[in-house]
Formats: C-alpha cells, sequence, structure tokens
C-alpha cells in the first residue's frame, strides 16, 4: 500500500435549501372536505376513518396555515375552511409551509478527472506538508465545471429540506492535495461513487512505485471492488431492435403517472406522428412530458437537420390539452446522451430508460441497444445529470429545470428505501463522459474468453481509443469483435478503410460492418456490458462539450453479457467468423 498526493481545489460554497414539512395525503382530504362543508372533529373521525386525535392535529396544522377556522355554535364546535384554503383545496398539492436558509460547506474538485468530493471525506492537506519523496501527482486540469450533476449530492440536506432552483454559489477556491492510500490490486479508500477513470488513473501514475512483496501491499481493510446501484435486472431489460425501442417509449408514456423526461440528441417531427396516441393518452391524464433535446445539427448527416420550429410545428398538431401538458425545451443540452424518466404507475416506482436510441427522431428502423431499470437512486441520479446539462449559462431558471429540480427533491428522500433492493441480483454504474475510456481498459484488463464492441461510427478517435486498448486484449484474450455501420466523413476523406486501420493496430482483432448498427456497447465474457450514447469508435470526449454529453450504464450480473450476446445474434451474425476459426 502508498500514499499518493493529488492535486485538488477546495473552496466554500453556499446553497439556499427550502425547510419545511410536507402536508399529508389527510390533511389534504380534510381540506378539501371542508371547503365543501362545515363539520364537527367527530363527524371527521368517523368519515375518514381515522383516529379522533389524528384528525385533530393535522386540523391544528391546516389551521396554523391560515386555510380553515373553527365556529362555535349552538349544536357545537364546527370546522370549515376559509377563503384561502378554498382556493388551496384545488391544488394537486399543497404548498409547503416552509421557510429558506443559507447553508455553508467546503467541496473539492480533484484535478485529474473533475470528479467532486466532500472536503470531509478526503484526507486535505497543504502543499508544505507533504512528506520528502512522496509521490505527488501532477494536475491534468485547470478548471471545473459549477454546474456539474454530481455536486448536487454532495449539499447537505436533512429530512424535510429541499434545494431550491438556483445554483451554488462559490468562494475562492485554495490549492490543495489529498492524501489517497492506493492498494496493491488499485483500490483506494475514496469514498463510495470515485468515478473509475479516477481510480485508474491514480493506480496507472503509482502502480511503478507500488512494491508488490511488501507485506504492507495489501488491500489495508479497504472495501472490495465498490459497489453500484443495487438492482433487479431481468433478460427483458435489455432492449434490442428499432420495435423494442418504439415500443418502450409508448409504454413508457402509457404507463406514467405525474411526470416523464425524455432526452434525444436530435428532433424528428415526424417522430410525433408515431407516439402521438401515446402522448394524447398521458396528458389526458395530466402527466407532465418534458422534451429535451441535444444538438441541432449532426456533423456526419448529409441532409440537413430540421428546423426546431418545425417539431414545435408537430407538437400543436396535438390537441390542445396535449399541448398544455408538453413542454420542447427551448434550450439545447449539448448533449449526445439518450435518456427516458419517468414514475411507473403499474411498479410503483421510477423507470430510467439509457441507450443509444434518439427517441424524438429515431424511425426505430435501426438497431437500437438499450437498458431499462426500475430504480429510484438511478432515476435521482439521471435527473440530476439532465438538470445540470439544461440549465441556462444565466439567468432565471425555465420551467424545465424547476420542474426537474423538484422531482430530484422528491426522490432524494424516496431513495433512502431503494438502496437495499429485495432480491437484487445485478448493479449498474453511471458512465459519464471519460468514465467510457476507464471502461473499455477494464474490458482490457478482466477479460479472458471475449470482447465485444458495438457502435454507428467509425472514426479517426477510434486509433487510440479503442484499438490500442484491444490490441493489448487480443494477445490474451480469445476473440475481440468489433462492430460498426459507417465510417465517418473524415475517415473517408483520408481514403481509409476501418478495415486496414483495424489489421494495423492488431492482425487478431477481428471487425465486421453491420449495414443498420445505431446501438452502442461493449460486453466481455459473461457478466459484464456496458450499454450508452457513446461511440466508441468515433467520439472523443474533450472541448466544450457539455459535461453529461454522454451517458451510459455499465451493468454487472451473472450472464448478462451472454444474455445481450444472443439478442445480438439473434439479429445478425455477430462474431461468428472469430468463432468459427477459433
Amino acid at each position: 500500500m502508498i500514499a499518493v498526493f493529488v492535486p485538488i481545489f477546495k473552496f466554500p460554497v453556499s446553497y439556499t435549501v427550502l425547510i419545511g414539512r410536507r402536508w399529508s395525503i389527510l390533511e389534504h382530504l380534510l381540506l378539501i372536505k371542508l371547503a365543501a362543508e362545515k363539520m364537527t372533529v367527530k363527524q371527521l373521525a368517523l368519515e375518514s376513518g381515522m383516529p379522533t386525535r389524528l384528525v385533530v392535529e393535522a386540523l391544528i396544522n391546516l389551521m396554523r396555515a391560515g386555510w380553515i377556522e373553527v365556529r362555535s355554535q349552538e349544536d357545537g364546535n364546527y370546522f370549515t375552511a376559509t377563503n384561502v384554503g378554498i382556493r388551496r383545496s384545488v391544488d394537486d398539492e399543497l404548498p409547503q409551509a416552509s421557510r429558506h436558509e443559507i447553508r455553508w460547506t467546503a467541496v473539492c474538485v480533484e484535478r485529474l478527472s473533475g470528479a467532486w468530493f466532500r472536503a470531509n471525506d478526503l484526507d486535505v492537506v497543504h502543499e508544505k506538508d507533504i512528506p520528502e519523496g512522496a509521490v505527488v501527482l501532477e494536475s491534468r486540469t485547470q478548471t471545473f465545471n459549477t454546474q456539474d450533476a454530481r455536486l448536487r449530492p454532495l449539499l447537505y440536506l436533512k429530512k424535510d429540506e429541499f434545494l431550491q432552483p438556483e445554483e451554488p454559489k462559490f468562494q475562492p477556491l485554495s490549492r490543495r492535495y489529498a492524501r489517497v492510500l492506493v492498494s496493491v490490486e488499485g483500490r483506494t479508500n475514496l469514498p463510495d461513487g470515485v468515478p473509475k477513470i479516477l481510480e485508474q488513473i491514480i493506480y496507472d501514475e503509482v502502480k511503478p512505485f507500488i512494491d508488490v512483496d511488501d507485506e504492507n501491499s495489501t488491500d489495508g481493510g479497504f472495501s472490495q471492488r465498490r459497489q453500484g446501484i443495487q438492482c433487479i435486472i431481468d433478460d427483458e431489460a435489455i432492449l434490442v431492435g428499432g420495435h423494442d425501442h418504439l415500443e418502450a417509449v409508448r409504454g413508457a408514456l402509457e404507463d406514467a403517472g405525474k411526470y416523464i423526461a425524455i432526452h434525444s440528441c436530435f428532433l424528428q417531427p415526424d417522430v410525433i406522428d408515431l407516439i402521438a396516441p401515446s402522448l394524447e393518452a398521458a396528458s389526458r391524464r395530466n402527466v407532465r412530458i418534458d422534451l429535451l433535446w441535444g444538438l441541432s445539427v449532426d456533423p456526419e448527416d448529409v441532409q440537413a437537420r430540421t428546423p426546431i420550429v418545425h417539431f414545435q410545428k408537430a407538437i400543436k398538431n396535438l390537441s390542445a390539452k396535449a399541448q398544455k401538458q408538453i413542454t420542447l425545451s427551448e434550450l439545447s443540452t449539448n448533449s449526445h446522451s439518450k435518456i427516458i424518466i419517468y414514475d411507473s404507475r403499474s411498479r410503483q416506482d421510477w423507470m430510467s430508460i439509457v441507450g443509444s436510441c434518439n427517441f424524438l427522431s429515431s424511425r426505430y428502423d435501426q438497431f437500437e441497444i438499450s437498458v431499462q431499470v426500475q430504480s429510484t437512486q438511478l432515476a435521482q441520479t439521471l435527473l440530476g445529470v439532465l438538470l445540470s446539462i439544461q440549465l441556462p449559462a444565466s439567468g432565471a431558471w425555465p420551467a424545465v429545470s424547476r420542474r426537474l429540480n423538484r422531482y430530484w427533491n422528491e426522490l432524494r428522500e424516496k431513495k433512502a428505501e431503494d438502496v437495499c433492493v429485495e432480491n437484487a441480483n445485478g448493479q449498474i454504474q453511471v458512465l459519464y463522459d471519460h468514465d467510457h475510456y476507464a471502461c473499455l481498459r477494464e474490458a482490457r484488463d478482466q477479460a479472458v474468453d471475449r470482447i465485444w464492441i458495438g457502435c454507428d461510427l467509425f472514426g479517426l478517435a477510434a486509433d487510440t481509443s479503442t484499438l490500442v486498448p484491444m490490441a493489448e486484449a487480443s494477445k490474451s484474450v480469445q476473440s475481440v469483435s468489433l462492430f460498426y455501420q459507417r465510417a465517418s466523413k473524415a475517415i473517408k476523406e483520408f481514403g481509409l478503410r476501418p478495415e486496414d486501420i483495424c489489421t494495423r493496430a492488431s492482425d487478431k482483432i477481428d471487425i465486421q460492418q453491420i449495414a443498420s448498427l445505431h446501438g452502442k456497447f461493449i460486453l466481455w465474457d459473461d457478466d459484464d456490458i456496458a450499454i450508452t450514447s457513446f461511440n466508441w469508435m468515433s467520439t472523443t470526449v474533450v472541448g466544450a462539450r457539455a459535461r453529461g454529453a454522454e451517458i451510459g450504464l455499465r451493468i454487472n450480473r451473472e450472464k448478462i453479457a451472454e444474455t445481450l450476446k444472443q439478442k445480438l445474434s439473434s439479429m445478425f451474425c455477430l462474431g461468428e467468423e472469430r468463432a468459427n476459426t477459433d
């Protein structure tokens, strides 16, 4: 075990919380009843079937809010709603009796991959306090994003406290170092939730300094490989093919209870016709539908992308009720991710769909791959991602952002019940941007029998991002196969062929072109897969792209890679050439 010093930014941050209690269903029902007629405590207890004491406590709370009053008459004391209470009684949700408070905490951003931590969770030291001869890592980044979705969960919130829809305010930063312990196996004492890319960077940097024969080079009491989000993942959770995705979108709209958010990289007006009945059905149930989009132009598309205004016109062809319930975001998220989040009536829980399908532009005739997961914890994480990439550069938050914030707060309370899922058979980790590179290297280091990687585009980035680790993997892994649909413009302009580039990297890597492949996936051996929006062989996560530009899920479950392999093979003859030669 070795101590390494990681450069960090540390700064105080203030944020505004709303402190208050939510009104109970009983209190809301009593208010509705008293808005209709005056009643005594005894009558209310009989009609509600609740104990008298519970009814009295609810009435006291309503009186404190000024929504009901008591009137004495000859035959007894009656309660009735005030004028304000009558107006409140028709609300879908009673406004909280609350107050605002400004909180302070200290957070850190490590300067290797840009991950956020609470200052209390790190062993923070000043540069002058670093021991002589210690391993000190050089910083790789000089900036950070204050709208990063990973900051929100670090802000301390108690029960009945909610983050206000405004950005935290940062004070001047200081440059410090975090003392991190690294075991010979590559485990660290960093808090749970640390990005894969960070642990990998640290381990790669300190590997030359670790003495594998040192008796102190053990795990040091660190936990086993970090746990992800525990959930139940059945074979039907893996969506393969255009038909599965169209049915999933329609099913999500028809199953949503009160809210659904759909993020698609692109928009195409004629998609509205495909899902119009489901949009109308959800709207009639008063489901709020937020449609978010990432890009207006696809640089690889030879045809000009339909302007956003045409999509708005398509929505106006729907009923007046649907137009009222549907909001098309005015702001681009600059994200390539594809996500659906909704509260399921049938499962009484939140559902998330993550993968390759542009739900609002796809004609559902391509070979897509996504995963559908029931998990409050995952839904809250993804809501935080959508919120962070949807925020305007400055000014007031739009209605879509405020709604995302409201449901994020709601799920924060609920997710505590979701952490230990009964009968959970797998775990999921969210892949942000650079985590995808770490996932490739994880497959390189862990795989024994096979690695399959598939995506839409094969571009110049494939040479370093994918082919280098896969060439190394092919030295020990029995079968390494790559699948793509088309070569990028840059490849064609240079007169190159993906097959030639692949052969130059390693003659042990098989590559196969699939005409309609749009899914982005990686699977290795039997139990590990990743499903994402990330084009493994063409995308580079650099420049001014939004944090959360690429989102995927890394899944571990017994035989899940075999399940995905069988679903892929049932549609295409994937990997057959290599299988026949082994």
